[in-house]
């Protein structure tokens, strides 16, 4: 998926979690800048969607981020889960889409839904729009969100997620144009 489309993502479950956004927005938009690792030409896993894109990584980055700041305090343990829920979502996503991720790392193993194509411009307006309506929702309908608990976290995470693999698996079905101007790093 887009970087964008990534971002929006992101935001939409910080707000599912009650985790602060700033982080999930973060992750999701600074795992895409390992692009930057195409031109180092080392190949796998230093290229796009390679290490930086595995389980194992995020999960490291997350626990850095928990233990290398003040995580005791509860503000900065939430912030540590927000990039981590940021970062996952990053990964997902990408697992939907060609080439794929390398879930098991250090395996060069590509697993793959093949949904729709990443520059999917149609999965990607989608999932932004759903992103973008469920962040609205909670801003400007908070008693609609009230209830707390793991529960109903649990059944919108589970709504939100399934509309989302409905939108990408739908918008599958129709080939739209690449305008992409990193095409040739994927």
């Amino acid at each position: 998926m887009f970087t964008f489309t990534h971002m929006f993502v992101a935001l939409a479950l910080a707000d599912i979690f009650r985790l602060p956004r700033i982080p999930a927005f973060l992750a999701a938009f600074v795992l895409d800048l390992d692009i930057i690792l195409n031109f180092t030409g080392l190949g796998l896993p230093f290229t796009h969607r390679g290490i930086v894109h595995t389980p194992i990584f995020l999960a490291a980055l997350t626990a850095i981020w928990y233990c290398g700041k003040k995580a005791y305090a509860k503000k900065e343990s939430k912030a540590a889960l927000g990039f981590g829920v940021g970062s996952i979502s990053h990964v997902m996503l990408d697992f939907l889409t060609n080439p794929g991720v390398m879930m098991l790392f250090p395996l060069p193993v590509f697993f793959v839904m093949h949904m729709a194509d990443y520059a999917n411009l149609f999965a990607n307006a989608g999932i932004s729009l759903l992103s973008i309506a469920v962040v609205l929702l909670y801003r400007y309908k908070p008693k609609m969100f009230k209830e707390k608990g793991w529960k109903q976290t649990l059944i919108r995470l589970a709504v939100f997620v399934a509309l989302v693999v409905i939108i990408t698996y739908v918008s599958g079905m129709f080939e739209t144009p690449v305008i992409d101007p990193f095409v040739p790093y994927y």
